[in-house]
């Protein structure tokens, strides 16, 4: 079985005691980050050791989905531990700032497996460029949009 966790849900920056963008999906041992925005790493680790995770998904490089990659890179770096990231091929000044030995980039592309998730990305409409993310698993389908204004074929996506 899949199940998610919001880990953060705020706007643009974090309430007290809260957390933009970011949310965990498991099964059994498998997992995967989507978004890590400000304050979601703290609630991450409350739940595992971000080593733990298959992958880290980025929707996009806006702050309120992304920012929390920077002390995440320090905690890779101080425990001598590398993290595969899925995210937009775009350029970034925040993308530019993370990069380093820690992150394993993956521009988004062809649907893809990763542990037991099927994963697939479709661009959608957002000032910067974004995608969808659709995730299968035992007949059962989720899809993250992060910021989205619309896109050709997202309501297919659920399909």
């Amino acid at each position: 079985t899949m199940k998610f966790t919001i880990l953060g849900c705020d706007g643009t920056y974090p309430d007290a005691h809260g957390a933009t963008s970011g949310y965990l999906v498991t099964s059994g041992e498998d997992r995967l980050l989507l978004d890590a925005g400000s304050g979601v790493l703290a609630g991450l680790m409350a739940l595992c050791k971000p080593e733990d995770l298959r992958a880290i998904i980025l929707t996009h490089w806006h702050n309120d989905h992304a920012c929390d990659m920077l002390p995440l890179k320090y905690y890779l770096m101080i425990n001598k531990k590398t993290q595969r990231v899925l995210n937009p091929r775009e350029k970034h000044p925040l993308k530019d700032l993370v990069k380093g030995n820690e992150f394993r980039f993956e521009d988004f592309g062809a649907p893809l497996t990763i542990g037991g998730f099927e994963l697939s990305f479709l661009p959608v409409e957002h000032p910067v460029p974004a995608y969808a993310v659709k995730i299968r698993l035992d007949g059962r389908t989720l899809v993250y949009t992060g910021d989205v204004v619309g896109g050709e074929g997202l309501a297919q996506c659920g399909a």
